[in-house]
């Protein structure tokens, strides 16, 4: 509740100072919402999917903290490969809402088939390998076309509207 009240006097606030730290209209831009809404998405699929993986590796799998870390390694290089080489491609080909919309798709259906392909006496291979690629393909897939979005009709003013040069 107090949290709702803040946040409120907060916008109050922005909405009556000559400079705001973010200016309200900022929210009139078009696809800003839409941008927005896919990258809460994929932060509210991709962070906790990091979390319970890491978790399982190290609970159920026995992984260490090293092992855990070094075994997350292939989604970090598909990502880094696919947001370097590919996802640009795929936007000019396909554009940005498919991206998105298949992004985020591969990343559900990893979370899915993590939810049910975790057994106790599970494998990396098996078990944690092939859908964390999975999400890592639908993360690369969705997150540039998903910030280019949201940035889509910002003013070049506004794109990093809390930097002000003098």
């Amino acid at each position: 509740m107090s949290g709702a009240a803040l946040f409120i006097l907060f916008l109050i606030i922005q909405a009556v100072k000559k400079e705001p730290l973010i200016p309200l209209k900022i929210f009139k831009t078009p696809n800003l919402a839409a941008g927005n809404i896919a990258l809460i998405m994929l932060s509210g699929g991709w962070i906790p999917l990091w979390y319970f993986l890491n978790l399982y590796m190290q609970q159920v799998l026995k992984f260490s903290a090293f092992t855990g870390g070094v075994a997350l390694l292939p989604m970090t290089i598909l990502i880094a490969i696919f947001m370097i080489a590919v996802t640009g491609k795929l936007i000019a080909k396909f554009g940005m809402k498919a991206n998105i919309i298949i992004g985020l798709t591969a990343l559900g259906a990893s979370l899915i088939v993590f939810s049910i392909n975790t057994p106790v006496n599970g494998g990396f291979l098996v078990n944690v390998l092939p859908a964390s690629l999975l999400g890592a393909l639908g993360m690369s897939l969705a997150y540039i076309p998903s910030m280019m979005t949201a940035m889509s009709g910002a003013k070049p003013e506004e794109a990093g509207f809390g930097v002000r040069s003098s």
